[in-house]
């Protein structure tokens, strides 16, 4: 399945390889984690999970693809990718999910994916009682 080409004026939000995140984790943006994040759910369009990154959350997004550790459940609307690397210790909800050879994953794969929230309307449904826009 291949993908059309994305601008290169696509926003994206990004947990850098040094950096530690406790707590949920909504945005309208593609999310890159490299860090480390702790939370009860994080949500986005799409989703990376770099190979050093060390995850415990739900996910859900449109597309996830996992190179690291993630411990949480996940949901997709439309695919997973769990690569060589990664280590999944939760279940999987996607229509579509690729698990390449040599990747761990502790957990039942589904391909129901209700409980995702896939639009931009439905981001507000996580409160991020510390989150503030700037001008």
């Amino acid at each position: 399945m291949s993908h059309p080409v994305r601008a290169t004026t696509e926003r994206v939000s990004l947990l850098g390889p040094k950096s530690t995140l406790r707590g949920d984790f909504a945005t309208t943006e593609q999310l890159v984690i490299l860090g480390q994040l702790d939370g009860g759910r994080v949500q986005a369009p799409d989703i990376t999970i770099g190979p050093a990154a060390r995850v415990t959350a739900q996910i859900h997004a449109q597309t996830i693809r996992i190179e690291g550790a993630l411990s949480g459940d996940v949901y997709a609307a439309v695919s997973v990718v769990i690569h060589s690397s990664a280590t999944v210790h939760g279940n999987i909800h996607s229509p579509q999910v690729t698990i390449q050879e040599g990747a761990l994953v502790n957990g039942e794969v589904s391909r129901d994916a209700t409980p995702v929230a896939t639009g931009h309307d439905e981001l507000p449904n996580l409160p991020l009682p510390a989150a503030r826009s700037v001008a």
